[in-house]
């Protein structure tokens, strides 16, 4: 290993040559889904209301280990697609770098519910506090929803944001100069907690009625209007919390809607700066050594495990540079 590593250590200097020379801070990718396969969700005519996606890998993030899972959720089965829809757009995460193509996306044919509530491991009914409103025995409903679980230990300051494809209204053929109608999925609510099954859920009043904005209208092709979130910060409550869960409901359109490219970040805390080997509180040309130093003596550090695999390899020497280079 040390003669290989001895290859290695003219390419990490040269690579990290053009870098500024100090960072106190980063952002990783925690999570995140494309959606690109794992659609067999066949079970009968209409197949299940529930859709579940472990996270992929998608340079460095947290997910190898901590399993985050997305689930769509319908209460009508039938108008879950079982295939999903085409995925309609490129992504390029400015926090990874890396781009994902479009491949699939989750599809629900209607947003409208009908058939059973929401449940989580058959619970259906919850505490939910709205804003300043005390909590109150409450269910979601039957409507399309999102429920996400994922681990953010060693992880504040957490956002998300996804891409979105929505089906507009007709013209009123009585009325051709108004309008189309809005029945695109234009807002939506996040709740969130932390606390487990007994826990109560918690919809802040910066997450409620989030805006979504659609672009790229084409007036051959009304079916088709893209949307993203942007960035939207979920406050503080997630940082570091180990069980965290995410709903994401009350999308207010009609008709159909698919998402694609979800992604959750965060900023590594202050616990843990991932690329801090000599643990001085910032990221910089003087972690090198110390990083070779472990590399090659196939010690360990948290700092220097860069993709979370409970090991210091060769594989994180392409994220370690990457760290330096994104400050």
């Amino acid at each position: 290993m040390k003669c290989t590593l001895l290859l290695f250590i003219p390419t990490l200097l040269a690579a990290t040559s053009f870098l500024c020379p100090q960072a106190n801070a980063q952002t990783d990718v925690i999570a995140f889904w494309d959606f690109g396969t794992n659609f067999d969700f066949d079970d009968g005519a209409d197949g299940p209301n529930k859709q579940d996606f472990l996270a992929s890998e998608f340079g460095v993030d947290n997910t190898t280990t901590n399993d985050a899972n997305f689930q769509a959720f319908l209460g009508n089965a039938g108008n879950l697609d079982n295939n999903g829809g085409s995925g309609f757009v490129s992504y390029t995460s400015p926090v990874s770098g890396i781009t994902a193509g479009p491949s699939r996306a989750v599809k629900w044919d209607d947003l409208a519910g009908g058939g059973d509530d929401f449940d989580i491991n058959g619970q259906m009914i919850f505490n939910v506090a709205r804003g300043d409103n005390p909590a109150a025995e409450d269910d979601f409903g039957n409507d399309a929803l999102i429920y996400l679980t994922f681990d953010a230990t060693g992880f504040q300051d957490l956002q998300f944001r996804f891409d979105i494809e929505g089906t507009p209204g007709q013209p009123d053929p009585n009325n051709p100069t108004e309008p189309i109608a809005d029945t695109l999925p234009n807002e939506f609510d996040v709740f969130i907690r932390t606390t487990g099954p007994t826990g109560t859920w918690f919809r802040p009043d910066e997450l409620n009625n989030i805006d979504i904005e659609f672009f790229d209208y084409d007036p051959v092709d009304p079916e088709n209007q893209f949307g993203e979130t942007g960035y939207i910060s979920l406050g503080q409550t997630l940082d570091n919390a180990s069980q965290v869960e995410i709903i994401i409901a009350d999308f207010d359109g009609n008709d159909e809607m698919e998402i694609d490219n979800f992604e959750i970040v965060g900023n590594v805390s202050n616990e843990l700066l991932l690329g801090d080997v000599n643990l001085d509180g910032e990221v910089n040309f003087l972690d090198i050594s110390p990083f070779i130093a472990i590399l090659s003596a196939s010690g360990f550090s948290e700092e220097a495990d860069i993709d979370r695999s409970g090991g210091v390899t060769f594989l994180d020497i392409s994220p370690f540079i990457a760290i330096l280079s994104n400050q």
